[in-house]
């Protein structure tokens, strides 16, 4: 019952509440007076886990909150009515399993700390921006959870010919790239595009490259904004 009430509170925010106000930096801020009387105190997911908890803030549901005040912090941008209409087009398409906003919901229980979901966030505003399908930014929001923050801002820092290169397969791929080639953010072996050149002219020798959702996140994904 508790996890229902949740979930529709979750999506009533989503889709229904003005968040004009919430682009605040969460990692220099207490958030006890917020949640109290402050911008957090009337937003419906903020007040159910405080219901929930019986007025009284546990330290997990502190680092939750904190987690989805950053998530929502970049949606004020879009009001109510188009945030709605296109969760509502994700929601009422019979392939969907698993309703927009309790989605978020896993991601963001699996988010290491208000950063990460301030990633999954950016990915969130690109599909409301209509930029990535919603596809895209799930798989974009599992690579974010999976990876370390330290690896992904490598990833996203790096000059691009330093990530795109090939040498012989005895030396590549090279320690730092596992990481990123384990998240899928770099791939291994022939490039499909370029594979007939690698094997006709440079036999014997491998390539790593950027994957498409590795392109995707560096576009999107601005570390600045953190």
């Amino acid at each position: 019952m508790k996890k229902n009430i949740f979930v529709k509170s979750f999506s009533e925010t989503l889709t229904q509440t003005d968040l004009k106000g919430l682009a605040i930096d969460y990692s220099e801020i207490g958030l006890d007076s917020m949640i109290e009387d402050g911008v957090l105190s009337e937003i419906p997911v903020i007040k159910t886990i405080v219901a929930i908890g019986n007025t009284s803030i546990k330290i997990s549901n502190y680092f939750f909150i904190k987690k989805i005040a950053s998530f929502l912090s970049d949606l004020d941008r879009y009001s109510p009515e188009e945030r709605n209409e296109l969760i509502s087009q994700i929601d009422n398409d019979p392939k969907t399993k698993i309703k927009v906003g309790e989605k978020i919901l896993y991601l963001l229980e699996k988010a290491e700390d208000h950063l990460d979901a301030k990633l999954i966030s950016m990915l969130f505003c690109a599909f409301l921006s209509k930029e990535i399908r919603y596809e895209e930014f799930l798989k974009g929001s599992r690579i974010i959870i999976s990876i370390s923050y330290e690896d992904l801002s490598e990833f996203l820092l790096r000059e691009k010919e330093h990530l795109n290169y090939y040498g012989s397969m005895e030396e590549i791929p090279n320690e730092d790239d596992l990481p990123l080639i384990n998240a899928g953010l770099l791939g291994f072996g022939y490039n499909l595009n370029n594979r007939s050149y690698y094997q006709e002219e440079i036999s014997g020798m491998g390539e790593i490259y950027i994957t498409s959702i590795g392109y995707t996140l560096r576009k999107i994904l601005d570390l600045e904004k953190l």
